[in-house]
């Protein structure tokens, strides 16, 4: 099991937040977006609880999920995850909207990561970068190209998502998307 620590750098102490959280592979990480951190952890009778802690208003919320779960983030008002690490396991994104308490899944050709900001969900397909709109229920492929593949898809603060561009030069881009207000 894996423990969540938090460190405050006014009062430099370590906190712990969270006990007995569990990953599925070696590359996932806990995920903080704009505050909220998102974390899980599986249970004996084969559930997954997600745990959506908000640093900013000092709230927590449980989603019980049937069956495993990887990957999991929010932004306090959506969360999203997959159902393991294995590729046919992210074929589906499970999109939990938090304010509604509605679930919904879209089938996807494969998640290797994602984002969000604001009610958007950026997906790395490795091919291209592609977009849920879950208000329009619409996806559709923001940036595809033939040369140039998608490595790992990660949060910033303040509605920025940021994703690895590895192009024929061998070289790594970092491309920002951002939603102004």
């Amino acid at each position: 099991p894996i423990i969540l620590n938090k460190y405050d750098f006014k009062s430099k102490k370590i906190t712990i937040e969270k006990k007995g959280l569990s990953l599925s592979s070696p590359y996932e990480h806990v995920n903080l977006t704009d505050g909220v951190c998102t974390t899980y952890e599986t249970n004996k009778d084969d559930t997954t609880t997600i745990h959506v802690i908000d640093f900013n208003n000092k709230d927590q919320l449980d989603i019980s999920v049937p069956g495993s779960v990887s990957s999991p983030i929010s932004n306090g008002e959506i969360c999203v995850w997959v159902k393991g690490y294995d590729s046919n396991d992210r074929k589906t994104l499970f999109i939990y909207d938090i304010t509604k308490d509605t679930l919904e899944q879209i089938e996807i050709p494969y998640a290797f990561s994602y984002g969000i900001i604001k009610d958007l969900i950026l997906v790395n397909q490795q091919d291209g970068i592609y977009c849920y709109d879950i208000k329009n229920k619409e996806y559709k492929n923001l940036i595809e190209t033939e040369n140039i593949s998608y490595g790992y898809t990660f949060q910033g603060l303040n509605n920025n998502i940021y994703a690895q561009e590895h192009g024929d030069d061998h070289g790594v881009n970092i491309i920002n998307f951002n939603i102004n207000e």
